[in-house]
């Protein structure tokens, strides 16, 4: 009793088992076999390579976070410390008694002003050529105004409203920094307070200072760490780049989702964007003086591309493996399941076509028989289909023979007006991909109705086929000549510009108007009228071409025929 329960219990979950492998389709003991050999081997496999990728990219995900934020960090503390440099030695210069003295003077004005004048130009010159960070220098007075500069013209300048409370408490002024485009650089103005020795406010010495050293600062941390080293201010505005910008770098701003994500969240936070059209990891540190931000960022793809070619060499790894697994496995299946599976890859072939089948009639002896009934029906459908392909055969050799002649004019045995057009109109469609010149060239025998009228019709034939001999045998391989109606031909010259087109032309009107001369009967020889039309100069249609080329033609009869002309001539 208790042997039936268990095998009950087997057959229940054989069951199960069978209904779920056949949901995954796996429904021959082949595919079962292989099915377990991959799943064996791809488990422990995929889940051992999961864990080892995870690791290894957190760790390298810190690794990139640190050099961005080491990254910014450096570069926004060597701007501020760049930007207090600035400062310091504008106070420094402020503080000079030779300017000092001079601009107290040339506010007082009288006689002297225009040389205590020029003493401050000269000062501010003296300094302005001693420091490359220094685009001009420039006095203002208390109200604002410029009354002493280096510069040849005065510079504008947008001081912010409070700038004399700022001047009365000897903190410096900063403008915003804006693109110049006399200087093609951006450029910010630097003012601190300018006094007399006894504290009076005289009014500010300002300079107006390009960022081209910080430029060179952004390029340099640039080279190796990150892919690209900016200063945005909180609007989104870019100030300075590491990367060479086609155009000024204030007018390129960051969408505001990124601004508000870098202002807003922690600072030296790893943050994984995508904006123009770059995946891209980055990290911001502010500048305190100025509240903008110093932002490094790393094209994600490179950044994590070592970390790709591991994973891409596993994945390979663990195909190899698959697939060595899944050959033994289908060498083992084919051991119990071999002559099933010929018999039935074979009878696969037959429904697809494949007649040359053969199944050898391997034991068991079932299968040997049934192998050997399939055989003798292959056998049949072989000797069938070779009826079939040679009544196709024949079929295909009277089909070409319709398409030669409905492609033929009987008479001459040149191709017909209907076969000359599908030839254009590939011409046309293959120059006109190329751009190279192909001609046209309309030709008509000259009084033909005035020489059937003498000789009568069959005389008149047989000058119409010999002139479609001296057409062939005056053209190309791939040339193409065909009779276009009556006793006008057209004669297509791929690759022929119109020069090449007017020489052979020339050459067929001058063998016709010799070999068809007929001694014997006393019969003169005809002449033809020629009208070359080139693609594209004559048209870039076959109509236009066509209509160009009977132009010529025309004209060539008007000049007394026997000639050849050009739609341009």
């Amino acid at each position: 009793m208790a042997g039936l329960q268990r095998g009950a219990r087997l057959r229940l979950l054989e069951r199960i088992l069978g209904t779920i492998l056949l949901t995954f389709r796996l429904d021959s003991v082949k595919q079962r076999i292989l099915a377990l050999a991959v799943l064996a081997t791809l488990i422990p496999t995929a889940t051992t390579g999961w864990l080892l990728y995870s690791q290894n990219k957190a760790a390298l995900t810190g690794k990139i976070h640190e050099e961005l934020r080491s990254a910014s960090v450096s570069v926004a503390r060597e701007f501020d410390l760049w930007l207090k440099e600035r400062i310091y030695e504008l106070r420094v210069f402020s503080g000079s008694y030779e300017l000092s003295e001079n601009i107290e003077k040339a506010l007082r004005g009288g006689a002297t002003r225009a040389r205590v004048t020029r003493r401050a130009q000269d000062y501010l010159r003296s300094v302005q050529s001693k420091f490359s960070d220094y685009e001009d220098l420039f006095v203002l007075n208390t109200a604002g105004d410029v009354i002493v500069t280096n510069a040849k013209q005065a510079p504008r300048v947008s001081l912010p409203p409070d700038w004399q409370k700022q001047a009365r408490l000897d903190q410096p002024i900063l403008t915003d920094a804006h693109w110049d485009d006399r200087r093609g650089r951006t450029v910010m103005t630097v003012a601190v307070p300018l006094k007399t020795t006894n504290g009076r406010l005289l009014g500010l010495l300002a300079t107006t200072i390009n960022f081209g050293s910080m430029e060179a600062v952004l390029r340099q941390w640039s080279q190796e760490q990150t892919r690209h080293l900016y200063i945005v201010k909180p609007d989104g505005t870019r100030v300075l780049s590491s990367l060479p910008a086609p155009q000024p770098v204030l007018r390129a701003k960051l969408q505001a989702d990124v601004t508000r994500i870098f202002f807003a969240g922690e600072t030296g936070e790893l943050h994984r964007m995508n904006y123009e059209n770059f995946e891209v990891l980055a990290v911001m540190q502010p500048v305190s003086r100025l509240g903008w931000g110093v932002v490094a960022e790393k094209n994600y793809e490179d950044a994590y591309r070592a970390l790709m070619e591991i994973r891409n060499v596993t994945l390979v790894s663990t195909a190899w493996l698959l697939l060595g697994v899944g050959v033994f496995a289908y060498l083992l299946s084919l051991t119990i399941i071999g002559p099933l599976n010929r018999l039935t890859e074979g009878a696969a072939r037959v429904a697809g076509g494949d007649l040359s089948v053969a199944i050898p009639a391997d034991p068991p002896q079932e299968i040997g028989r049934l192998a050997t009934m399939f055989n003798t029906m292959v056998t049949y459908l072989r000797e069938a289909q070779g009826e079939l392909t040679s009544v196709n055969l024949a079929l295909n050799e009277r089909n070409v023979a319709l398409e030669t002649l409905s492609a033929t004019d009987p008479l001459t045995g040149l191709h017909n007006r209907r076969k000359m057009r599908d030839a254009l109109n590939a011409e046309l469609a293959r120059h006109s991909r190329h751009g190279r010149p192909f001609s046209l060239m309309m030709i008509d025998v000259d009084f033909f109705k005035k020489y059937n009228d003498t000789y009568g019709h069959p005389e008149g034939d047989g000058l119409l086929k010999r002139v479609g001999e001296i057409l062939s045998s005056s053209l190309r391989t791939n040339d193409f000549a065909a009779r276009y109606g009556g006793e006008e031909f057209l004669v297509l010259l791929p690759d022929q510009d119109q020069k090449g087109a007017l020489e052979v032309a020339e050459r067929i009107r001058q063998r016709i108007a010799v070999e068809t001369e007929d001694e014997v009967n006393q019969r003169k020889a005809v002449t033809v009228s020629v009208g070359v039309a080139t693609f594209p100069e004559a048209g870039r249609t076959a109509n236009v071409l066509l209509s160009n080329a009977d132009a010529a033609l025309y004209r060539a009869k008007n000049k007394g025929r026997n000639c050849v002309a050009t739609a341009a001539s």
